[in-house]
């Protein structure tokens, strides 16, 4: 088996032994691109690195002042479960909350951004309202 690490690698990538009528040396050119083969593993690589773990922006109703909350997590599950046993400060004098929506984002920083777009007001909170419009209505949230 032939070991290659490269600067750009996420990490080992391991090839079998070349069979005949391979060539072993367009085996080790992976990040030149000269093995089809080859760059299509170390392109797997880093699509499963990139959905692994994504990020979340969430919007919960508070179910006792019908209220929304905005936030990011890159774990959702977790997230609502210290919402809803009061371990976030911010909203836990607010709790028992609902998951009312979430976006799923490949980069924490593009969450992060959106997240405070929704939280900036105005006309970001008005599109977030007309997008939820029959969720809202539904749930009882107060204008």
């Amino acid at each position: 088996m032939v070991s290659h690490r490269s600067p750009k690698a996420l990490s080992w990538v391991r090839f079998p032994p070349p069979l005949p009528g391979n060539c072993l040396g367009t085996m080790l050119n992976v990040f030149r691109g000269n093995c089809l083969a080859c760059h299509t593993i170390v392109k797997v690589l880093k699509w499963t690195r990139m959905f692994t773990s994504p990020f979340y922006v969430y919007v919960c109703l508070s179910l006792k002042d019908r209220k929304l909350y905005v936030g990011s997590t890159n774990n959702l599950e977790r997230r609502q479960k210290e919402h809803s046993d009061g371990l976030v400060t911010s909203t836990k004098h607010r709790q028992p909350f609902e998951l009312i929506y979430y976006g799923v984002y490949l980069f924490e920083k593009d969450a992060r951004l959106r997240e405070k777009y929704l939280k900036s007001g105005g006309r970001a909170r008005a599109n977030l309202k007309l997008q939820l419009e029959e969720t809202l209505k539904e749930k009882g949230y107060n204008y």
